[in-house]
Order: structure tokens, then C-alpha cells, then sequence
């Protein structure tokens, strides 16, 4: 359904973990293992030259099943995956490739006549395995047999043992068979000068567990026109809405698994009246899967633009802009139906994740060809990257009925937060490579970063790299063989940084909210360290 998965298992050297079994759910990504223990692990993202947001926005907290902003891009737009995995072949990245780099190049058009793709599947899923848990009369057989241990009285009498009219099986209740399917169309063409490539795509999954799916809408353009023999101009376009259903996970006693696997047979899901029944410890999983609203909501847009001019034969400017926004709307809402909201009257939670990204690059390259033997590339450029964040969060009890769920119903606020930062990197780099015969290469990276969360007399770090390879494929004993089509050897040295640290960790902080007699109040949140490093 997303790119993570479609890369799991697939390239060596990088490890996909899939936290939750929910529709939609992030996965945990990391490249040449766990690089950081405080800073961030996950690779960067590039799509069609573009780095691109990634990592869990969502502010509800629903015990490992996060949302990935990479969840936002359809994998049927994609025409290649590559994954940047050591330090030498990342050191053009820099900073932003400490954790590896993925280099995505979605589909685009071909000179001749308009081809239409039409691609569609349906299919549905459903547990393998379901435990092997007691029955109402093994449990209560189970119970006396404790009591007789103990050498207390048994709770259950023989008629009790053989009258089990009460008998649920709570995984039969909550688990189910769910469908998956997924639709798409596309259409792509063009001439000498213009070249397309349009999608969209729909896809619908639910979970098997009651009150969970996930549905994603996309649509994509890719454009690139030949303005003349000189210039060319591209453009690419992807929007994307997507809505996951979620419900609490493993990690929590109010979970719909964790209770449905550890309440007892004998109470029932209803009452004669058709109310929820709560007994006991355990909730009732059936209300917190059919009752409870976990609604997120994404909308995600990516738009960048470039230009190609050949100033002579062998030397090519090319300059990128792009923006990349995404904003995530979750809202929770447990009624007086389960027993947590019963408690409070009702609980409510907005939350509003809004990440706002401007990038642009610009390189100078050249390249020469000598004698059929010598191939020369070099490359000189600059980066710059700004992202806004912006987060509020409100959370509410107390409200006058289920049927009015928004916060403008509440009769008490419990909490309400927003909050702000901005974050740059501005980068300079280069990188030369020369291969002869097209058997022997190497190549050299040197890049600067500047980064806003490093402290500014520590704020640029050079960061180089280089390789050396021998493609044996190429070399006349090869050539007899037929066990590979490719044969190379590589090394590489790099030096790689992680500015992941979070947000102005070198200035002195203050946190508001602090009030006292209905005056505001703010105190000290954070000491400076004006000595921060990479």
C-alpha cells in the first residue's frame, strides 16, 4: 500500500520494521542500523531530486501505530527505487543523508501515442491464526480449581459449571475478514518536444480488527517540455488525501486486542436493553472498537519545478524549486458508551500537524569523454531548505451528548497547546568522478552544511567522501562466465553528520503556561549550550 512496504525484504543492508498491523500505520525504516541514539535514525527521502518530508507527524498517541508521511505517495507512480547506503555514496547529502538516502524517480511520458493503463485488484484478509482460549465453562472450571488451591470455597456451582448461557468469544467479536483493493489509472505520451505522464489512484483497506481501515486518494502530473536544443523544463505534481481509522494498540489496557484477548467468556458483549455490558477489569472491546471516533486525516501536495540550460556542449546549469506541504487533522472522540468516557462524560481530542517545506537547488555539471577511455564528471552546487511546522492540540471532557462530538461542546477544556519552529539548512557541494575503460572509478564528494540546529560559531561542517571501484565484469577473464551479468568492488570512506537533534537546543528557553492568581506566568525550560556541535 505505500513505499516502505514495497521496499521491505527487498534491498539488502536495510532493515523495515512494521510497528503495528494497522492499515496505514508507519514502519520503522534504518539504514546500516540504529546510527543515532538521541538524534533521528530515518533515511532521507528524495523524489525525482527533491528531499521531501518524511516521519511521524501525529500528535494523538495510538502505542506504535504513528502515521508516515511517505504513506502519502502512491508506489504505482514510482519507476525506480534506489537506496544510498554507505557513508561515501550518501556524502552528497551531507547532513541529511547521515541515515542513508532513497532516491525515488516517479514515471514520465514517452514520445508517440497516448497509452492508457488501467490497473485493478480486490482481494481480503483475515487472521491466521486465532489463540486457543477457554470457553465460559473451562474458565469456570478454571477458576474453582484456583480456589481449591488456595483452599477456599469454590466461586461456581455444578449447576453454574453446566448453565452457560453467557459464552463470548471476544476475538469472534472484534476480528473479521476485511477487504483490500486498489484502483488506478494512467496516462501518459507525448512528442519530440512534450512528454507527459497523469494518474490517479484510489486505495480502500480495512483491518481486521473492528474499527480500523485506511483509504488513500492520489493523483499525479509529470510534465517535461523542449523549449529548444538548450533548454528543457519539467514539472512534477502529486496530491494526495488520505484518511486512517485507527483504534488504541497493544500497549495500552484500553487496546481492543489486549481486552478482547484477556476478558473472560462469561460476560456478555449486551445487556437485554442492547447497552454495552462492563464487568470486571477488562473493557468492553466491542464499544471501544464500535464506539470511539480515531479519525486522521492527511492532505499532502508536492510541487517542484526545474530547468536544464546547456551552456556549451559539455557543461549543463540546472536549477530546482519545489515546496512540499502536509497537514494532518486527528480527532478523537470517546463517548459515554465505553467505560473511559463514561468516567469524563465524554473525551475529546483535536490535534493539527500543518509542515510546510521550500527547497532549491541549483548545480553546474560537466562532463567529457575522452578517447572512449576516459570519462570525466564534475559537479558543483548549492542547497537550501526551509520548513515551517505548526502544531496545536486541545483536549476536552464533559460533554452534553454523544451526539455533539467537537470540542465546541465541551463544558471543560483540559488542556490546549499550540506551537511553532522553523528550521534551515543551506548547503554547499561538490563531487568529481573519473572512470577509465568504464572498469575503473573513483569518485570524490565534499560537501558543507549549515544547519539552524547547530549553534552558529559551530553552524558549518565539511563533510567529504570518497570511493574507489573495479568493475570485474568488464576485465577480459570475465567475460567467459555466465553466473553474473554484473560483477564490481567498492570501497568508500565518508564522514557523515546528524543535525536530527531537535530545535534550537543551543538557545535558552522559556515555557508559558506557568500562571499563578490568574496572572501569566512563564519559567526557565531550557538551559543554553552555546558550544553545540555536530
Amino acid at each position: 500500500p505505500d513505499l516502505s512496504s514495497a521496499l521491505q525484504g527487498k534491498v539488502a543492508g536495510v532493515q523495515i520494521n512494521q510497528n503495528s498491523g494497522t492499515p496505514g500505520a508507519a514502519l520503522s525504516i534504518q539504514v546500516r542500523g540504529q546510527n543515532s541514539i538521541s538524534g533521528g535514525t530515518q533515511p532521507l527521502y528524495v523524489v525525482d531530486g527533491v528531499p521531501i518530508s518524511s516521519g511521524n507527524f501525529g500528535q494523538i498517541g495510538y502505542e506504535g501505530q504513528g502515521i508516515s508521511a511517505i504513506s502519502d505517495l502512491n508506489p504505482n507512480d514510482i519507476e525506480s527505487i534506489s537506496v544510498l547506503k554507505d557513508a561515501s555514496a550518501s556524502a552528497i547529502y551531507g547532513a541529511r543523508g547521515a541515515n542513508g538516502v532513497v532516491l525515488i524517480t516517479t514515471k514520465t511520458g514517452e514520445s508517440g501515442k497516448t497509452k492508457f493503463n488501467v490497473e485493478s485488484y480486490y482481494g481480503t484478509q483475515e487472521i491466521y491464526k486465532r489463540l486457543d482460549l477457554l470457553d465460559a465453562g473451562q474458565f469456570k472450571r478454571y477458576v474453582n480449581a484456583i480456589a481449591a488451591d488456595e483452599g477456599a470455597a469454590p466461586p461456581y456451582s455444578e449447576e453454574q459449571l453446566n448453565n452457560n448461557t453467557v459464552n463470548t468469544d471476544w476475538q469472534e467479536a472484534v476480528l473479521r475478514t476485511a477487504p483490500i483493493q486498489n484502483h488506478q489509472i494512467s496516462a501518459s505520451g507525448g512528442d519530440d518536444k512534450t512528454k507527459f505522464y497523469a494518474s490517479a489512484a484510489l486505495f480502500d483497506q480495512e483491518g481486521i480488527i473492528i474499527g480500523t481501515d485506511y483509504r488513500r486518494y492520489s493523483s499525479r502530473l509529470n510534465l517535461d517540455h523542449k523549449v529548444n536544443d538548450r533548454l528543457n523544463i519539467d514539472t512534477k505534481l502529486n496530491i494526495s488525501f488520505s484518511e486512517n481509522n485507527r483504534v488504541p494498540g497493544d500497549q495500552t489496557i484500553n487496546g481492543v486486542l489486549p481486552n478482547a484477548i484477556s476478558k473472560p467468556p462469561i460476560h456478555p458483549i449486551y445487556d437485554e436493553n442492547g447497552n454495552y455490558v462492563e464487568q470486571g477489569f477488562w473493557d468492553n472491546p466491542v464499544a471501544n472498537g464500535t464506539e470511539t471516533d480515531n479519525i486522521a486525516q492527511s492532505f499532502r501536495t508536492l510541487f517542484n519545478v526545474g530547468w536544464d540550460y546547456r551552456i556549451l556542449d559539455n557543461l549543463k546549469f540546472r536549477n530546482q524549486v519545489g515546496v512540499d506541504y502536509s497537514h494532518l487533522m486527528e480527532r478523537r472522540y470517546e463517548p459515554t458508551t465505553t467505560r473511559r468516557g463514561a468516567q469524563s462524560g465524554g473525551i475529546g481530542i483535536n490535534a493539527n500537524s500543518r509542515v510546510m517545506k521550500f527547497i532549491q537547488n541549483s548545480t553546474l555539471e560537466y562532463n567529457k569523454y575522452i578517447n572512449d577511455q576516459h570519462d570525466i564528471t564534475a559537479l558543483v552546487g548549492s542547497s537550501f531548505e526551509l520548513i515551517y511546522d505548526r502544531y496545536d492540540y486541545m483536549r476536552a471532557n464533559n460533554f452534553p451528548s454523544n451526539d455533539l462530538r467537537y470540542l465546541s461542546s465541551a463544558g471543560n477544556i483540559e488542556t490546549a497547546d499550540a506551537s511553532g519552529s522553523e528550521y534551515a539548512i543551506n548547503s554547499y557541494f561538490g563531487r568529481f568522478m573519473y572512470s577509465f575503460e568504464d572498469k575503473y572509478i573513483v569518485t570524490f564528494n565534499l560537501r558543507a552544511d549549515g544547519s539552524s540546529n547547530i549553534a552558529p560559531d559551530n553552524r558549518y561542517q565539511l563533510l567529504p567522501g570518497i570511493s574507489l571501484g573495479w568493475r570485474l565484469i568488464e576485465e577480459g577473464f570475465m567475460q567467459s562466465q555466465s553466473i553474473f551479468n554484473d560483477f564490481k568492488l567498492r570501497v568508500g570512506y565518508g564522514k557523515l553528520g546528524n543535525d536530527k537533534i531537535g530545535r534550537g537546543r543551543f538557545l535558552a528557553l522559556y515555557g508559558s503556561g506557568n500562571n499563578y492568581n490568574g496572572n501569566p506566568g512563564i519559567n526557565p525550560s531550557q538551559i543554553p549550550n552555546p558550544n553545540l556541535k555536530w
